[in-house]
């Protein structure tokens, strides 16, 4: 029988080549293809001459693996984790009836091994289930799932968000020690699961899906206009100087179809910030108020008299800029009056139409009675007490302080209301020595007396402590 690669009783090289070596063109196929289409993806650059190219390679097709979200894990998978856990999220099921709590941990820090962990609590926020259900990587230990937000949408379905990486860079772009022990991979991937019906007995979830590069650690924004505007961001490396690194920054990712198709409209550079971790406010004159984290640390300059001069404040932590075209541009990026302390911070819209601010203490007393920074913010602030506030005119002015924690290495805050008015507040406490996660259920009437006044508020619940059951917290703990 004459092989079909022979024609004219000729050997034809290419006519060989596909009948001995088939997946070749099924290769060039799919590379044509996306060339076509422009549907690529997108690899930050790696050297070929790298000892772990084709493994770094493979590491970012796994990282595009879906999660195994288990709704009913057991052993000690159903308890929070040691030596580290924290970064937790928070949304209320509308009329209240479940609270969503997510966080993530395992292994020493922020590696590879980290997934998710969720937990249920009930209106009151006192009583919580143990690890209801994980979100974890099937090649966890080589992908790491981290950032989990957890957010209510319009029509009242609970939207968990995340991110998964490998570990093939540190945060700055640098490389680990060891190959794949450090905590990000430049690209990301923002995923989510969805509930549409939260308050059931046994919430039901939709297989995971992935929306974009990034990491998306903060809720969506919704607009008048009815788009969702998501904060997705890149970080910001300074090992690095390539096309990848123009990608990198607070992005704004919009959808104008209740999330089935998403265009990025704009990013921005933050500067000071490995971490952006940014959010959008739509302000009532329709213009967009996107605050982001940036790394503060106080420095000084020789004066012309000799004297030591301040350059930048400790607590110049929140940085700002506006929009007023939906995001295509955005004003210059500059320190906001607000304080904080290099760290995450929580701003939202409430259902009175106030601004809910939730941010650890950086002489924060000066800044609520608006005074300009001066000597006493020229130090620096660590993650101590948490405080929240509230302004009734669109960010310009802030009242209250109502003192959530007076304790110290509290970070992270989150928050969410249900329709009565109830506002969960959600933050970690000693993520490598206590692992705990906590609680507040307050209202705006609480924040403005600055203490709890409402009956049914409380602070300092303690939700999840690693290695600990639910029912073995003590008492004291709780």
């Amino acid at each position: 029988m004459i092989p079909t690669w022979v024609e004219n009783g000729k050997a034809s090289f290419i006519g060989f080549l596909c009948h001995k070596y088939p997946t070749i063109w099924i290769f060039i196929f799919v590379l044509f293809f996306t060339s076509c289409t422009g549907d690529k993806i997108l690899y930050p650059p790696i050297s070929e001459k790298s000892p772990n190219f084709a493994a770094s390679r493979a590491l970012y097709e796994l990282a595009d693996t879906p999660a195994i979200v288990d709704t009913n894990p057991s052993g000690d998978e159903i308890l929070g984790r040691t030596p580290f856990q924290g970064i937790p999220s928070i949304a209320a099921s509308k009329n209240g009836k479940r609270i969503f709590l997510a966080w993530y941990g395992n292994g020493e820090t922020e590696l590879p091994d980290n997934y998710i962990m969720v937990a249920y609590g009930d209106k009151s926020a006192q009583k919580w289930t143990d690890v209801a259900m994980t979100i974890k990587s099937p090649h966890c230990g080589k992908i790491r799932l981290f950032d989990p937000a957890v957010w209510r949408a319009p029509d009242g379905s609970i939207y968990i968000f995340w991110a998964q990486s490998s570990g093939l860079y540190k945060s700055d772009g640098s490389f680990p020690e060891k190959f794949n022990r450090g905590m990000w991979d430049r690209r990301g991937g923002v995923w989510y699961i969805k509930c549409d019906n939260p308050e059931a007995e046994k919430p039901v979830w939709s297989k995971p899906r992935r929306i974009a590069d990034g990491v998306m650690m903060n809720k969506p924004t919704i607009l008048k206009s009815g788009d969702w505007i998501f904060p997705i961001a890149l970080f910001q490396t300074n090992h690095a100087n390539d096309s990848f690194s123009q990608r990198e920054g607070a992005s704004l990712l919009r959808t104008s179809d209740s999330g089935k198709t998403f265009e990025t409209i704009n990013t921005v550079k933050i500067p000071g910030s490995d971490f952006p971790e940014h959010m959008f406010v739509e302000r009532n004159d329709g213009s967009l108020w996107l605050l982001a984290r940036s790394n503060t640390r106080p420095t000084f300059e020789k004066a012309k008299d000799g004297s030591m001069k301040i350059r930048t404040f400790g607590n110049c932590g929140i940085m700002e800029a506006f929009s007023h075209d939906g995001g295509l541009t955005f004003s210059k990026i500059k320190d906001s009056r607000i304080p904080a302390c290099g760290t995450r911070f929580h701003i939202s819209r409430l259902n009175s139409g106030n601004l809910l601010l939730v941010i650890n203490d950086a002489n924060n007393a000066d800044w609520i009675k608006g005074k300009p920074r001066g000597k006493a913010d020229a130090v620096y602030f660590s993650r101590n007490k948490m405080l929240a506030y509230i302004s009734e005119d669109d960010g310009k002015t802030w009242k209250g302080g109502l003192m959530l924690d007076e304790r110290p290495s509290l970070s992270y805050p989150d928050a969410s209301q249900s329709a009565d008015g109830s506002i969960y507040i959600t933050y970690d406490r000693e993520r490598y020595k206590q692992q705990e996660i906590l609680v507040a259920k307050i209202c705006e009437e609480d924040i403005l007396a600055k203490e709890v006044v409402n009956r049914e508020s409380k602070i300092k619940i303690l939700a999840n402590k690693g290695g600990k059951k639910f029912s073995e917290i003590s008492r004291s703990e709780k």
